[in-house]
């Protein structure tokens, strides 16, 4: 009896173990294949637009060069659905081509601070998802790209605010490439390195560097390449200051106990 029982015991054991490891294998393969597919990275365009007038869209019903509540707001377009965002990201990761519809996220930092821009007129800020750094072809992101895809931007948002394009004084389209020549941004990534599955959480920016201090003595990391990553929400910020607290708290008692 005491052989049968154990031997049930050891074969459920074994079963239970063997069903937990190929569990954790196919969990092991999924968060592969996700690493593997959120490391084709593709950046986004940064347009800055002189605008004479103030846009107005079609949703609001404001009237024509008046101020409203949502102008002082994130304005986004082209993300009615998962799948416009979707179809805007496999675009650019696989054809190497920027979409024809991007998602599109429009700000008018003039609506809040009118020293921005002349009287009755306005500067939008134009945050475009997602183009990749190397185009198709051999294709450059030189001048005439830039203006292409410039046009292409305002046309979709003309469908949202007609008269959007006879508003433009001027602009200046920064891609990728130009994000990184100007601003030294590896890559073009506004987030200081990428928000895919193995750099999030304890392994941001690396494994080996997570939790916002850095290698040099009394140098923390407070921006996008620390946890949580990119936005304007000042959480990485936060954190690290609560990090720099605890280590001035704790080299202040470790000087103390040695007096």
């Amino acid at each position: 009896v005491c052989v049968c029982v154990c031997a049930r015991v050891c074969v459920c054991v074994s079963v239970r173990f063997c069903t937990c490891m190929c569990v954790f294998a196919h969990l092991c393969v999924c968060v592969c294949v996700a690493v593997c597919l959120c490391s084709r990275v593709v950046f986004c365009t940064h347009c800055s637009v002189a605008l004479n007038g103030v846009p107005r869209f079609l949703s609001a019903h404001e009237k024509a060069g008046v101020l409203g509540p949502h102008h002082q707001t994130t304005i986004h377009m082209n993300c009615e659905s998962t799948d416009m965002i979707n179809t805007a990201y496999q675009n650019a990761a696989h054809g190497a081509l920027p979409s024809d519809r991007p998602v599109i996220e429009m700000c008018l930092p003039s609506s809040l601070d009118s020293s921005l821009a002349p009287d009755g007129c306005h500067v939008a800020s134009l945050f475009v998802q997602y183009t990749p750094y190397h185009l198709k072809d051999g294709q450059e992101w030189d001048e005439e790209y830039r203006s292409q895809f410039a046009e292409k931007v305002f046309s979709n948002i003309e469908e949202y605010a007609p008269g959007f394009r006879s508003l433009v004084v001027g602009y200046e389209c920064l891609p990728p490439p130009e994000l990184e020549r100007i601003f030294g941004l590896t890559g073009g990534n506004i987030f200081h390195g990428a928000m895919s599955l193995d750099q999030l959480y304890m392994c941001r920016p690396v494994s080996s560097q997570a939790g916002y201090r850095s290698p040099i003595s009394g140098l923390y990391l407070c921006g996008s390449s620390a946890h949580p990553g990119g936005g304007v929400m000042g959480a990485c910020g936060y954190h690290a200051a609560h990090t720099v607290l605890k280590d001035v708290k704790s080299k202040a008692a470790e000087n103390k106990s040695e007096k």
